[in-house]
């Protein structure tokens, strides 16, 4: 007959091995969630990239497509961005994202999805925004942006730079349907209204008409 030493020893080995086990699998999980959230996250402004914003979209404008309520789609992109490179550095570049990332995500609502989608690009969606609420939304980040100078360190000193940003908006209505409002198609317009306030001088906002084909 084994002894109550031996059982409590024995009892003892079989609890750790469990604990390490544990251990390990919660290390491996904490991983996994990590691993997938510097996957999804833009590793200088610290916003959601386009990897994790394009799936959101969709989701969104599903949602909407189900309340029957409108969503505005709004592409942002700063103006002349490569003269801050090409003047004062890709540092100083850098911080003026930095900058204005947190600018615009300040000045957005509360409810939007806010991502960078590339370079100098990023994307913010409104969910419940009607056309005049979108406007008002766009203008707001507009000139939260062009509002003060943004003082970066470039390569031969601080330096303060006036930065703007244009935006296009694409609507998608109350009522619409993901097959008559789809995901490309809200891109889509909302870049071509992009390029539209780009070509009229930057520093604006252009709404995409609504019968704007992709």
């Amino acid at each position: 007959m084994m002894s109550p030493q031996i059982n409590a020893a024995e009892a003892a080995i079989r609890i750790k091995a469990q604990l390490e086990r544990k251990f390990l699998s919660d290390r491996r999980r904490r991983e996994a969630t990590r691993n997938i959230l510097w996957a999804m996250t833009d590793p200088l402004t610290g916003l959601h990239n386009r990897r994790y914003a394009m799936p959101r979209l969709g989701d969104m404008v599903a949602q909407a497509a189900r309340d029957q309520t409108p969503l505005a789609v709004l592409a942002l992109d700063l103006d002349r961005f490569k003269r801050v490179n090409d003047a004062h550095g890709h540092s100083a570049g850098d911080q003026v994202l930095i900058g204005v990332s947190e600018r615009l995500r300040d000045a957005l609502p509360a409810n939007a999805l806010f991502s960078r989608t590339g370079g100098e690009e990023f994307l913010a969606v409104i969910p419940l925004a009607c056309a005049d609420e979108a406007l008002v939304v766009a203008d707001t980040v507009r000139e939260a942006v062009a509002r003060t100078p943004l003082v970066v360190q470039g390569e031969t000193g601080k330096v303060a730079l006036d930065i703007t940003v244009s935006v296009g908006v694409a609507l998608m209505p109350a009522g619409a349907t993901p097959a008559s409002s789809p995901v490309e198609l809200l891109l889509s317009r909302a870049d071509r209204a992009l390029l539209c306030a780009k070509s009229q001088g930057r520093n604006r906002i252009i709404l995409a008409p609504q019968g704007l084909a992709a």
